[in-house]
């Protein structure tokens, strides 16, 4: 009896090692892959496709972004070809057949949502398609004859080019869609894909990209301009310092270069933070934590300069629309609270959820290949359109409206000017200019920088607001060398007509 129990265990320990070293059902790769944390979903997949089970009926059941599947077991070196539901056709040659070539090699092509891919948005792939081939077990490069791939669409004069995703070294699911290897033929609603090794296939269209030569154009001009208006950002801030020293001015004028050094002050925080998050996002090494601070650090200075800027637009209210009865006790105090502690409780919120980390910008070179310009940065799109993007979008409105309102009072200071006064028109210009760079006006050209004019409009917002400091300082000497030569007295009337305008 007991020998019997004992050959029992043993057949059941057998059988359960067997069922356990079971290829598992083609139908359960997906799920398992995208459940897996230790590998990427694409790596994963391309492992266990080549041995899993087909089952009977040869058909795929519906999966959670797989829109076709053809998975077929072959016995000899034939050709294959294949024409998926609603998506693109494949041809594997007979002689990328024979290569390597054993009885029961299999053929394995999976078409796929786009969705499935991160990085990229969906509107970029033709018809939301990604086509997987795989032959075989092993990787097949420089193949000896190339696999073609036929995309239809219906759209006319639309432009393209083949690509494969070429992934990354990692765990994670990063990569970058390449042309290396594969070549595009455009012809009447087609595009022919002709590539020598075997991967995940897509045609991206009308993606809006700028060029390689772009990005690193505009990269140098904002290192640049941070450089710079760091540098001159700190000394306003320490000229500044030394002046307090000096018997106090005027209380609105006061008020006023307070305003403007607070402003200067986040600038030189926002400047200094992009370069360093700029700096950690490239290091070959990277530190999630550190990226993650920096990240926080530099959506709090952003948010720090929009609401002074805000804050510049209140004050100018105050200056050219009430005029009257407008002291306030501890004015400067009480907008240094909001001015700082609006971002501060913003950004304490927002550090709850914990969406900053390492983000990535897209570029091309003139092989189409895409690569990435890395920041620490806001990685949750819905805090990077509430706390950035609305946010910017008030400020903008509100500047602009103040500003217009410094148009009209010029406007009508000239008509009823003098003949001398007229002839300041380009001194107003001027002023209008630097009144901008305050209010946040040029920080609204991030609203062109989308559409047919994305290149240019990236060009003017770079220029605009890399160099904003610079700017400003510049408006901190004018208005420093006008509050000097008007407390000498050497000209009464030329304060009084300028006071509105010298007090801002």
């Amino acid at each position: 009896m007991e020998q019997h129990l004992r050959l029992i265990l043993l057949l059941l320990f057998l059988f359960s090692s067997i069922i356990y070293t079971l290829p598992e059902p083609c139908n359960n790769v997906m799920p398992y892959c995208e459940a897996n944390k230790t590998l990427p979903w694409m790596r994963c997949y391309e492992e266990y496709i080549a041995t899993c089970t087909i089952g009977r009926g040869r058909t795929f059941p519906r999966i959670r972004g797989i829109l076709d599947a053809y998975i077929r077991d072959f016995d000899s070196a034939e050709e294959v070809t294949k024409h998926t539901i609603g998506g693109p056709s494949i041809h594997v040659p007979s002689r990328v057949m024979n290569r390597s070539w054993t009885p029961g090699k299999r053929v394995a092509v999976m078409l796929f949502n786009s969705t499935l891919f991160e990085g990229v948005n969906d509107s970029e792939f033709l018809g939301n398609h990604v086509i997987s081939v795989k032959v075989g077990h092993t990787s097949l490069h420089n193949l000896p004859e190339p696999v073609t791939l036929t995309f239809k669409h219906d759209q006319k004069d639309l432009l393209g080019s083949c690509k494969f995703w070429e992934e990354a070294k990692g765990t994670d699911n990063a990569g970058r869609w390449s042309t290396r290897g594969c070549s595009t033929n455009r012809t009447d609603g087609e595009f022919i894909c002709s590539c020598d090794h075997l991967s995940f296939f897509a045609v991206l269209v009308n993606t809006g990209n700028i060029s390689d030569a772009h990005a690193r154009s505009l990269s140098y001009i904002t290192y640049l301009g941070c450089g710079l208006s760091i540098l001159c950002t700190s000394i306003a801030i320490i000229m500044y310092i030394c002046m307090r020293r000096s018997p106090s001015k005027a209380g609105r004028e006061e008020h006023s270069m307070g305003l403007h050094l607070h402003l200067m002050g986040a600038l030189l925080l926002l400047h200094s933070c992009f370069l360093l998050s700029a700096w950690q996002a490239e290091r070959d090494k990277e530190d999630t934590r550190a990226c993650l601070a920096l990240g926080l650090l530099l959506h709090w200075a952003l948010l720090a300069t929009f609401t002074w800027m805000g804050l510049e637009s209140f004050h100018l209210y105050l200056l050219l629309v009430r005029v009257f009865n407008i002291y306030i006790r501890k004015y400067l105090l009480k907008l240094s609270f909001v001015g700082w502690g609006v971002p501060t409780i913003t950004v304490a919120i927002c550090a709850l959820i914990q969406p900053y980390g390492l983000h990535r910008f897209q570029s091309e070179d003139n092989t189409h290949t895409r690569t990435y310009t890395k920041i620490c940065w806001i990685t949750d799109t819905t805090v990077r359109l509430v706390t950035v993007t609305a946010y910017l979008s008030l400020v903008f409105l509100v500047g602009a409206a103040m500003l217009g309102i410094v148009v009209i009072k010029l406007r009508r200071k000239e008509h009823r000017g003098t003949a001398a006064q007229k002839r300041h028109i380009g001194r107003n210009c001027l002023t209008l200019l630097c009144l901008s760079c305050i209010l946040g006006v040029p920080w609204g050209l991030a609203f062109t920088t989308y559409g047919p004019l994305t290149l240019v409009g990236l060009y003017f917002f770079t220029i605009a607001n890399a160099f904003q400091g610079v700017y400003l300082f510049l408006w901190f000497l004018s208005l420093t060398y006008k509050s000097h030569a008007s407390s000498t007295g050497t000209n009464q009337s030329t304060r009084k007509t300028d006071i509105s305008l010298g007090q801002l």
